[in-house]
């Protein structure tokens, strides 16, 4: 059945159903997002900046309409295509996502799934690797009250 939900997340990937939980990457924030957080069980999906890789989004849809159940609920709210057979069929053949047929899926978090997660290395670059931190604070009050001298 993995499979089979595995399908129907694609597909509402490609309708652009999650866009609104997770807006799809662009280019100009490639550097800038490390990873995305599940808010509901605190899961990081990582990019990988160095292979130049960038899975996370995807990764995190995939987890939330599956491991969340919140398939069931892009199939229940389908304007385009009646879904009501394949939910009958995964409340009966589907032990994880049967249950989010017959329960639900709310989670105190809805109305905030995902942390996106910035790169530090990026935060340093627009920084302009202008860190202070107290140890160079004091280093640079050190010096510059030794020129007072």
């Amino acid at each position: 059945m993995d499979k089979l939900s595995l399908h129907y997340v694609i597909h509402y990937i490609k309708r652009g159903v999650w866009d609104k939980v997770v807006p799809e990457l662009v280019e100009a924030d490639k550097p800038r997002i490390d990873s995305y957080q599940c808010n509901i069980c605190e899961k990081k999906f990582r990019n990988n900046h160095s292979k130049e890789e960038y899975p996370g989004r995807g990764s995190f849809i995939c987890h939330l309409a599956t491991e969340h159940g919140k398939i069931i609920d892009a199939m229940r709210n389908d304007d385009v295509v009646d879904m009501k057979p394949v939910l009958d069929i995964l409340e009966k053949s589907d032990d994880r996502l049967g249950k989010f047929v017959r329960d639900g899926t709310k989670t105190a978090h809805d109305n905030d799934l995902v942390k996106v997660v910035e790169s530090i290395t990026w935060r340093i670059q627009q920084d302009g690797f202008n860190i202070r931190t107290p140890a160079s604070q004091n280093q640079r009050k050190m010096v510059q009250n030794h020129h007072k001298y």
